[in-house]
């Protein structure tokens, strides 16, 4: 097993061509997380995303709709269990994932994704487990493995003015969610998605602040071809599993000095939803090994990430004491 490291991030490797939603995890890493300074008063006004905004522009509206699912997701929708199908390209490559997704509900943090696929001679997975106090992440490509570990407690030392807790947005759809609306500038419309269901759909443009810090951090001059710029997000209107995100597409600009429409880069299906008992707990726990010993923890990012964020909005008081 190879002990992880914590390098900087690369932008074709082979571990974020598989990961879930490898736009928000890799290419927008979390280390240096934007404040959202270009919708500043639309994100102030819509930071609880169940009160009423008296005059909402349609970029309110969509931060309100993401936020609405992520709550959906986490607390007031049922607990559900789905399929997953990825497909990202990379370098002229197409690399396809399946694998499943567990997510419970009311506050309980509990959350399971797993993902499989092969690239060239090699297996690759990406497993994402939270119990409700650490969120684990492992990522293999044949026997190069890397492991973080969040301890989503601690996340309970920023002061929370409303909204849903950042313990909660760590790992799963609800971290892509949370980084799409801070990341990006967002859009809603209402669609339909294969002539069968009736959707929201959230377009998004990654903010320039966004990308600059992206380019600062990659040590790029321009944006690469890998990058996603764009974003859209399709969740469901109506219906029992309503606003739980069923379709993700992400692309790219084309190359500096060309012309035509976005390049897709990934594109994420969650299908066939159910509804479930409440899951046990033990269900969403990581067995670590003697060879997990070499993990990479996360936690102060994501303090650092939250703080950052959270100090944007009206009446925070920082750190609890």
């Amino acid at each position: 097993m190879t002990k992880p490291t914590p390098t900087r991030i690369n932008l074709t490797t082979p571990i974020a061509v598989l990961a879930l939603a490898a736009a928000a995890i890799y290419f927008v890493p979390i280390a240096r997380s934007q404040t959202p300074t270009e919708n500043a008063a639309a994100a102030n006004s819509a930071a609880a995303p169940a009160e009423p905004v008296k005059s909402s522009t349609n970029a309110t509206k969509a931060w309100q709709t993401l936020n609405g699912a992520i709550r959906q997701l986490v607390d007031t929708g049922p607990a559900f269990e789905a399929k997953l199908r990825q497909v990202t390209r990379v370098d002229g490559q197409e690399v396809r994932a399946v694998g499943r997704y567990i997510q419970a509900s009311g506050l309980r943090g509990l959350m399971r994704m797993e993902l499989q696929a092969a690239i060239g001679n090699q297996t690759s997975r990406f497993e994402q487990t939270c119990d409700g106090r650490l969120t684990w992440t492992r990522e293999q490509v044949g026997e190069e493995v890397r492991i973080r570990r969040v301890d989503v407690g601690r996340l309970d030392e920023i002061g929370f003015t409303s909204g849903v807790s950042a313990r909660f947005k760590v790992g799963g759809l609800p971290e892509l969610l949370d980084s799409i609306a801070w990341d990006y500038d967002l859009h809603l419309v209402r669609g339909v998605l294969k002539e069968t269901q009736n959707v929201w759909i959230i377009r998004g443009t990654l903010k320039q602040g966004r990308l600059q810090a992206l380019l600062d951090e990659t040590e790029q001059p321009a944006a690469p071809p890998e990058m996603p710029t764009k974003v859209r997000v399709a969740l469901a209107a109506d219906g029992p599993f309503r606003l739980i995100p069923v379709r993700m597409e992400f692309s790219s600009d084309p190359p500096s000095g060309a012309t035509g429409p976005p390049r897709l880069i990934s594109e994420l299906d969650i299908y066939e939803i159910k509804a479930i008992d409440p899951p046990k707990e033990e269900l969403f726990r990581y067995s670590t090994t003697e060879d997990d010993a070499h993990f990479t923890n996360e936690t102060q990012i994501y303090l650092d990430r939250f703080q950052t964020r959270m100090a944007t909005l009206p009446g925070f008081s920082g750190l609890r004491r």
